[in-house]
């Protein structure tokens, strides 16, 4: 690693290094609680999404019989 790799450490105290780890604890906290309640909502929209193709297999089956019954009627005609 040359020198100029090496980050500059000026100023750089115990309290200052105690910080920057606990603020980045609390970043990690943060985004985890982010990350569940993501993983909750994608969660509901997958049930939705099968309630959902559920309704719709329903409504194109329906449909299917109304196009027969409307079949058979106009050729009764």
């Amino acid at each position: 690693m040359s020198t100029s790799e090496i980050p500059d450490a000026t100023g750089m105290t115990f309290e200052k290094v105690w910080l920057a780890i606990h603020e980045t604890q609390k970043l990690i906290r943060e985004n985890t609680e982010q990350q569940k309640e993501t993983d909750e909502q994608i969660k509901q929209l997958s049930e939705q999404q099968k309630q959902t193709d559920i309704q719709l297999k329903q409504i194109r089956k329906e449909i299917r019989r109304d196009l027969k019954q409307t079949d058979l009627q106009v050729k009764r005609t």
